[in-house]
């Protein structure tokens, strides 16, 4: 609750019919996995589809970095599979580790291949003392030019080509994650066969 009312502010607009709901239901893009929130059009009653979604860790003293990276891939994975089911040009991702918040915008840009950019990161204060700090002309401007890509370019494509370049996605993508958790190792990605 912590970050929602900045990043409603961000991504919820009634009139568009767009909102940003914390669920713990799983979207219609990945069958059986659910992210931490979800970015959703509203369609009479029910939610449409998804926009955007976002992954939440809690401060800890150390950091999980087996963790973090399957949060990553589950927020690649949910942004391709919104991307292709539901043809948009991107589809916006966050990743929330603490105070600190990175963004992320995926995108088709060529024959299968998707690509997720970081786009901007910030650092939240961790009480009110440190507001101040916060509210910079650096970190205004970083979100509202997270704003402005999201509202740009997570909406559905105009091209008729677009149907061709997608493709499916690999049954097996969460085997990168190397299977042992250790929370101290520097990466989690394991690319042995």
């Amino acid at each position: 609750m912590y970050f929602d009312p900045l990043l409603s502010a961000l991504f919820s607009d009634p009139d568009k019919n767009i909102i940003l709901r914390w669920s713990n239901v799983t979207c219609d893009e990945s069958a059986g996995k659910h992210p931490d929130s979800t970015i959703s059009k509203i369609q009479q009653r029910d939610f449409g589809p998804s926009l955007g979604f976002g992954e939440v860790k809690v401060a800890q003293p150390t950091t999980d970095s087996h963790a973090l990276c399957l949060d990553l891939l589950r927020l690649g994975t949910f942004s391709k599979d919104a991307v292709d089911m539901n043809e948009l040009q991107a589809a916006l991702a966050f990743h929330i580790n603490g105070f600190s918040i990175i963004f992320y915008l995926m995108r088709l840009r060529h024959h299968g291949i998707h690509t997720m950019q970081e786009i901007g990161r910030v650092t939240f204060p961790s009480s009110l003392r440190d507001l101040t700090v916060f509210l910079n002309l650096k970190n205004i401007r970083t979100l509202l030019m997270v704003s402005d890509v999201f509202w740009r370019l997570c909406k559905p494509v105009t091209d008729d080509s677009w149907e061709s370049m997608r493709r499916p996605t690999h049954p097996n993508i969460f085997s990168l994650i190397h299977a042992s958790k250790d929370r101290h190792r520097f990466c989690a990605i394991d690319f042995t066969s």
